[in-house]
């Protein structure tokens, strides 16, 4: 598969044996229902690409693979995000794992800044 520059269009960049890779991050409900939408509107597009990522039901709805569940990250209240943060620290290296193993074509990060930036 040839890498896809600024010029070339993602579609471009797959071969008819593989589309393009994507990776699709989303840590709270609104951000899974836009890139569910998102996902659901590429695929019509590039039937052959794949989905994977930190993904809610809708996005598991629209065919995101899951590597991380997006519901297992929500926590709110300081006193709870310190106690989960071992556990969410494994999950988001289990997610970064994974992207260096797929080195998807393409990063698609909704909402969510903590886990994205």
């Amino acid at each position: 598969m040839k890498k896809a520059s600024a010029a070339t269009p993602i579609s471009k960049t797959a071969t008819a044996a593989d589309g393009p890779r994507i990776l699709v991050t989303a840590g709270e409900s609104s951000g899974d229902l836009y890139a569910a939408l998102l996902v659901e509107a590429l695929r019509r597009r590039l039937p052959a690409a794949t989905f994977f990522g930190c993904a809610g039901p809708r996005m598991r709805a629209a065919g995101v693979e899951p590597v991380v569940d997006a519901e297992s990250l929500a926590v709110v209240g300081l006193v709870e995000v310190v106690s989960h943060i071992p556990r969410i620290y494994g999950e988001f290296r289990k997610l970064v794992g994974e992207a260096r193993r797929r080195r998807p074509d393409l990063a698609i990060m909704t909402d969510s800044p903590d886990m994205n930036l």
